[in-house]
């Protein structure tokens, strides 16, 4: 939409303005979870509440189709087969910062990892691994 307007005389010359407004629309992170039927609602508030803390939007959606190697992918990440898990989307609606953003998020589905205090122990950064609470994977949508 444009806009065209004209402004008041100043100095005897005529200022006329013009502002152009686009139709903006927000980037989406999306992740996609395996997660425990029942700790659905319970991870869902979880993000609701780091939205509300970050000033983002969050939505879920838990009936999504993913490619069959996404899923396998995800499944692998764990031990035992996890039949009583499904695959949740939560979308997240953020203004800038689409990094440190995902990042924040991506700590609600991934536990802590104690790292040691000495810089030449984190060599071996595999050693302090620890497996994903729910496996997911991430994807930004322009």
């Amino acid at each position: 939409m444009v806009i065209r307007g004209v402004g008041r005389l100043c100095s005897g010359v005529l200022i006329t303005y013009k502002r152009i407004r686009y139709c903006e629309v927000m980037p989406e992170i999306v992740f996609d979870a395996l997660v425990p039927e029942a700790e659905i609602p319970a991870l869902y508030q979880r993000f609701e509440q780091l939205a509300a803390a970050m000033h983002v939007t969050v939505s879920v959606s838990d009936e999504v189709t993913v490619t069959e190697d996404v899923e396998r992918q995800l499944r692998e990440q764990l031990e035992d087969e996890a039949p009583d898990r499904r695959v949740v989307r939560f979308s997240i609606h953020a203004a800038s910062n689409l990094n440190q953003t995902a990042m924040t998020f991506a700590r609600l589905l991934t536990p802590h990892a104690d790292l040691p205090p000495e810089p030449t122990a984190l060599e071996n950064e595999e050693a302090f691994e620890v497996a994903a609470v729910y496996p997911w994977t991430v994807v930004i949508v322009p």
